[in-house]
């Protein structure tokens, strides 16, 4: 099974070394991808990571997992067999604030299959906040 991960960082394309992690500090963000990729790798799968926009392509998939960046599923659907997005910001946060439109929410939902969240508590920030 094929798993691609898109992340922007700071770090840039370092991060497509999933060991990066382990001897240099990063974010919790990049490390809980950096962590899933190898052990996804580990299990057998191939698993790529992006951190530049432009490295995004029509290129299909099984997984594809976009990390924060939501506006990817608000332009339309991943490249994914099954898209995911995995977001770890509160709802109070900047980066998920326009998620409180309830036609741009209905659309990234519409165009991915699942977002991961970190917590329950999380979850139903979200389903009430955005009503999701």
């Amino acid at each position: 099974m094929t798993f691609r991960f898109f992340m922007l960082s700071s770090h840039g394309s370092v991060l497509k070394d999933v060991e990066w992690c382990e001897t240099h500090p990063v974010g919790g963000s990049e490390t809980a991808v950096l962590c899933m990729a190898r052990s996804l790798r580990k299990l057998g799968h191939a698993v790529e990571i992006l951190t530049d926009p432009n490295e995004l392509s029509s290129r299909p998939c099984d997984v594809f997992i976009s990390l924060r960046k939501w506006e990817l599923f608000h332009n339309g659907h991943g490249p994914g067999n099954v898209n995911y997005l995995w977001c770890m910001d509160d709802v109070d946060q900047p980066i998920v604030a326009s998620l409180s439109d309830q036609r741009i929410a209905q659309k990234v939902l519409e165009n991915c299959d699942a977002c991961i969240l970190v917590s329950n508590c999380q979850q139903q920030r979200w389903c009430q906040a955005f009503q999701i």
